[in-house]
């Protein structure tokens, strides 16, 4: 029987993306979160004894969780980790799933979409970044090299000299392509999937 191995997350206290009654259905499916107060404290506790993936969230001050990761991803490369940042932080999320973070999700969490994650990285499966059509114009490529900096539609409207309304159907055409509903969910999957040339977007 499952519960006869429950199997652990970590989770980092400070700026916890993880709610009660998630971690009230994390227990459901036989999971169970190792709490730490800071990210030092989580990575003091990884260099004795690691096993499981981690969580943290990066709302607030993200600094101290990104350095986890960096830390968490030399040491244990084979060892997953999700990011959580606030909806609409793109410079964050770009940083998190360049510190190492496997996974990159907004608040608030969507409960399917969370356990299904955290249930695949649990089994060592690995995590689906593939895209439907994958072809992007030359056009739709500088927008999404702006969107990866944390640009408006209104800023790179200005750099790429064109309207707003017309960017907007570029991130439209864009987003439907790579499958994505969300900004996040966007430039997880860009930086994931190697779209841009890394020196359009470093």
């Amino acid at each position: 029987m499952v519960g006869a191995c429950t199997r652990c997350v970590h989770v980092v206290r400070e700026s916890c993306p993880i709610q009660q009654w998630l971690e009230s259905r994390l227990r459901t499916h036989h999971i169970r979160a190792r709490w730490f107060a800071t990210a030092h404290e989580c990575l003091e506790a990884m260099r004795k004894r690691s096993s499981g993936p981690l969580v943290i969230g990066l709302d607030g001050k993200p600094e101290p969780g990104l350095q986890l990761l960096t830390q968490w991803n030399q040491m244990y490369p084979r060892m997953l980790s999700v990011a959580v940042v606030n909806r609409g932080d793109v410079r964050t999320a770009v940083r998190a799933i360049r510190a190492g973070a496997h996974e990159c999700v907004e608040r608030p969490l969507d409960e399917k979409w969370w356990l299904a994650t955290l249930d695949a990285i649990l089994n060592e499966q690995p995590i689906d970044h593939s895209y439907p059509d994958g072809v992007l114009t030359e056009m739709e490529k500088l927008v999404l090299s702006q969107v990866v900096e944390g640009k408006t539609s209104k800023e790179i409207a200005e750099v790429l000299r064109r309207s707003p309304r017309t960017v907007e159907v570029h991130r439209t055409h864009i987003m439907r392509k790579l499958g994505v509903s969300s900004t996040v969910d966007l430039v997880r999957q860009t930086v994931m999937m190697k779209i841009l040339d890394p020196a359009q977007h470093s």
